[in-house]
């Protein structure tokens, strides 16, 4: 992995640090109370049409990781739908990353 990518993934690591924040707030505020599942979603090195330019270096920092290739908006969109399903009644208070595996590789 060269600089660029490092560089790149460190910015990610350290950006997604703090994400339970919104996980936290809600659980904290009480709104489970009203029958309400608060959960957030960590996405990954995602392909969009803004970023398709820069497809090389995403590539190059996805290559390591289980999955070894870039989220899909559509990867994401599968774990909301599953979250607000029926199915994930009794998940409460997640993070779900969905990132083709990045948060595994890195140090807690």
């Amino acid at each position: 992995m060269d600089g660029t990518s490092r560089q790149s993934l460190r910015g990610y690591v350290q950006r997604n640090q703090g994400r339970g924040g919104a996980t936290d707030a809600g659980l904290g505020g009480g709104v489970w109370t009203h029958g309400v599942r608060v959960n957030t979603v960590a996405p990954g090195v995602t392909l969009t049409p803004g970023n398709e330019a820069s497809k090389a270096i995403l590539d190059q920092i996805v290559a390591g990781t289980p999955a070894g290739v870039l989220v899909q908006p559509d990867d994401i969109a599968r774990g909301v739908v599953f979250l607000v399903s029926e199915d994930a009644a009794m998940i409460h208070g997640i993070t779900l990353d969905i990132d083709g595996g990045i948060s595994s590789t890195q140090p807690s």
